[in-house]
């Protein structure tokens, strides 16, 4: 649109085109935070150059794909505003522009450093809760105490980790027990008619086993993280594709699996 006009394009440029559709179109736009905006268009933006990126080889990794829309209830749903102010939290509540106050279950001052500067809010929805994400800056980080040199080699499979000073780390057995779970609750899914109450509560289920299991992977990580980081100054580690490593390889020695020769 902005070539066949001539102009060059910019992004300030989407500002205006999106605006021109506020009385017409989008009469919401004015009830919801400026910034709101002015943050989803960069993300568009900031895709699309990537895209192009990876397209011409300026870009490491695989080739991405372009911008889509999101659709509801598939896609995380979530916003970003910028903080004008300095702070914008007092005890357990945050404000949020254009919504005001919103009270928080966990005290989000405990987790502000002395000095540090709060830029931008996301609020993001995890299937049925939402969760509050505070970016920010000055934050001044103590320096590390000096230890003695010690370094670790690491080796990977799928299912653990094997250090080579005979530590070992494996997969928690509480993943077990909830993919168990996720297959009841997919079953009971999957028996649910489409747009039904029931099917939608099936879906929260699904989600909420998914929370759980990515929780624990999260948690199981970091705890392996920290203690490698903790005790070594240098680590060493394969450059192991694990996508590749988890991929199905299965068959019959007449017609093998697609993936047998990678693996």
């Amino acid at each position: 649109n902005a070539k066949s006009k001539g102009e060059k394009y910019k992004q300030p440029y989407w500002y205006g085109e999106v605006r021109k559709h506020q009385k017409t179109m989008a009469p919401w736009i004015g009830e919801v935070p400026s910034d709101s905006l002015n943050y989803a268009i960069r993300g568009v933006d900031d895709g699309f150059k990537n895209f192009f990126a990876s397209c011409k080889g300026e870009r490491a990794g695989r080739r991405m794909s372009p911008p889509h829309f999101k659709k509801k209830g598939r896609s995380r749903r979530s916003f970003r505003v910028q903080t004008k102010r300095k702070c914008r939290v007092k005890g357990r509540s945050i404000h949020v522009q254009s919504i005001g106050w919103i009270r928080t279950k966990e005290n989000p001052t405990t987790r502000i450093p002395e000095g540090a500067r709060i830029v931008s809010l996301c609020i993001s929805e995890d299937v049925d809760r939402w969760y509050a994400s505070l970016c920010l800056q000055d934050v001044m980080l103590a320096d590390p105490s000096p230890r003695e040199p010690k370094t670790v080699g690491v080796d990977l499979n799928i299912a653990r980790a094997v250090c080579s000073d005979g530590i070992e780390y494996t997969v928690p057995a509480r993943l077990q027990v909830l993919e168990r779970r996720l297959r009841r609750a997919q079953r009971v899914l999957s028996r649910r008619q489409r747009g039904s109450n029931r099917r939608q509560v099936a879906k929260v289920r699904v989600g909420k086993v998914h929370r759980s299991i990515r929780r624990v992977r999260q948690n199981w990580l970091h705890e392996i993280t920290t203690d490698l980081v903790r005790k070594n100054t240098r680590i060493v580690i394969e450059d192991l594709s694990v996508r590749g490593m988890t991929a199905s390889a299965r068959g019959t020695v007449d017609k093998p699996g697609k993936n047998v020769r990678a693996k």
